[in-house]
């Protein structure tokens, strides 16, 4: 797994492969930097392949151009809050291929 926390000042997440994480193959939570998710591969991870929670509307995210595979129980994009932007994802074999939470942090374009 990747997890980005604490106000990190990360600006790319590019050509990574995750496989059979634990929980969640790629978090973000408290970015201090416009982010771009982009050209990963993510396989296998219980609960959420990519999870964006960076509780702000200051910087945005965009995920572009994953690859994602998940479980039958699994989400492929889980949107908890921020300024996101998702285009071009390819999403194999999740439960849902993407869910939204109603949230006072931001917006999904």
């Amino acid at each position: 797994s990747m997890v980005i926390y604490n106000h990190a000042k990360l600006k790319s997440i590019t050509g990574n492969t995750i496989q059979s994480g634990k929980s969640i193959g790629i978090y973000i939570n408290e970015i201090a930097n416009n982010l771009t998710i982009k050209s990963n591969t993510v396989i296998g991870c219980k609960t959420a392949q990519i999870l964006l929670n960076p509780r702000t509307t200051q910087y945005k995210i965009t995920a572009e151009s994953n690859k994602v595979t998940g479980t039958k129980s699994s989400i492929g994009l889980r949107i908890d809050s921020g300024k996101v932007t998702a285009a071009n994802n390819k999403f194999y074999s999740c439960r849902r291929t993407c869910k939204i939470e109603k949230t006072d942090y931001g917006c999904y374009q």
